[in-house]
């Protein structure tokens, strides 16, 4: 009698991967990668303990997948928002509004990008670490047209980084609960990109 397990089909590995993907961005968003465990992901599916090993080798290769899902989300929302047919500037804008939208929509997902951490000697699988390019090339490609029209000046690869601290300055601040002397994040946050933005001007008004 054959006892062997039965081959899943395609459509259920994807389903199921993408089942415990989304658990897992919870569970590490909420534990941390030092505490996160198989055991209590499986808890959070509701399968066996060994079940999550049938999809992927172990933690690392659960946290890269979960990973690289995170910054797929976050590419498609900076992309949605320089889609639109505006003025370069205006691009930017919305997509630094965009920016900080992703980080209170996206809590689990903004957390497992910026601020967690796999242990030293960990190599991340180039197809995961190309996904982290893509938000980063949508970033530098909007603000290199703005540059690029006159509309921002300074070198483009520089701005993008200054642009892109002060958004996540404003959102890490939110996140770990320390706006509380005062303004809030919806009182700041048009205060922040505008001002950005003017530091890297000609001169000229919007």
């Amino acid at each position: 009698m054959n006892m062997s397990r039965p081959r899943l089909q395609v459509d259920e590995i994807d389903e199921f991967r993408r089942e415990l993907s989304e658990a897992a961005l919870r569970r590490f968003s909420q534990s941390g990668y030092a505490d996160f465990t198989l055991k209590e992901l499986a808890s959070d599916l509701g399968c066996s303990n060994a079940k999550p090993y049938r999809y992927f080798r172990d933690k690392n290769d659960i946290f890269d997948a979960v990973r690289a899902l995170s910054y797929e989300r976050f590419a498609a929302a900076l992309e949605a928002a320089t889609a639109a047919d505006r003025k370069p500037l205006e691009r930017v804008r919305q997509m630094m509004h965009a920016y900080v939208r992703f980080g209170l929509e996206e809590e689990h997902a903004y957390r497992v990008m910026f601020e967690l951490e796999q242990p030293r000697g960990h190599e991340v699988p180039p197809e995961s670490f190309e996904k982290q390019l893509r938000a980063w090339r949508i970033w530098t490609a909007a603000i290199g047209d703005a540059v690029e029209s006159r509309a921002l000046e300074g070198d483009p690869q520089l701005v993008a980084h200054v642009l892109w601290t002060g958004v996540h300055g404003l959102v890490a601040l939110y996140l770990a609960g320390k706006l509380i002397l005062g303004r809030e994040l919806d009182d700041l946050e048009s205060p922040v990109i505008d001002a950005s933005l003017r530091a890297h001007r000609r001169g000229t008004s919007d």
